[in-house]
């Protein structure tokens, strides 16, 4: 609904003397939710506030942030067997989110891949910084985390959670860079801002 609809729809009932208890009009957008429920806006007229009283401010919904990386064509998830299109990492609240996207999905296949705290989030973006620099095996071990990357002859295996059935994401050699600053990016985005 637009601001000048709920203005109109405001503006009827005062004039009509109408006003309507028990019922609550929704507004989407939360820039109307400031120009609607501004003092100023419903100053010198008692009916036209006596009608505000019955709208229902909606709660804004938190922002999340999303890194897209586009992968070449030796990007796969195992065990689902499914070559990967992108890689996005969502940042909300606390949490980095890896999620992917497939170019087929008949098996329904959640695009979710892994969860990681902040600090998680952090170890993991520096050995896997680490592991590209170096060309050496990495390891992120924590109370909740266990990930494994390994340098493959054409790209990077990762591995996710317990080792006896582990997810396993492999990158190649041209993606890889692009995955550590989208990772790099979405950390610091959900990280505290650092004092001078």
């Amino acid at each position: 609904m637009t601001a000048c609809a709920c203005r109109a729809l405001l503006g009827d009932a005062a004039r009509h003397g109408k006003q309507q208890t028990g019922r609550k009009h929704e507004i989407p957008n939360a820039r109307y939710h400031q120009i609607l429920l501004s003092p100023a806006w419903g100053r010198g007229n008692a009916t036209r506030r006596a009608a505000m009283t019955n709208l229902h401010v909606l709660p804004e919904s938190k922002q999340k942030y999303e890194v897209k990386i586009d992968l070449d064509e030796r990007a796969f998830l195992f065990p689902s067997g499914k070559p990967l299109v992108q890689l996005i990492f969502v940042a909300g609240g606390r949490r980095i989110h890896i999620d992917c996207l497939y170019p087929f999905n008949e098996a329904r296949t959640p695009p979710r891949i892994f969860t990681l705290d902040l600090t998680d989030a952090k170890e993991f973006g520096h050995r896997l910084v680490e592991a590209v620099h170096t060309a050496r095996t990495q390891l992120v071990i924590s109370d909740g985390v266990h990930i494994t990357i390994n340098v493959v002859p054409n790209g990077y295996r990762l591995q996710f959670g317990d080792m006896n059935q582990p997810l396993e994401l492999f990158i190649g050699t041209a993606s890889i860079w692009r995955v550590c600053h989208g990772l790099l990016r979405a950390i610091d985005y959900v990280a505290p801002v650092e004092s001078h």
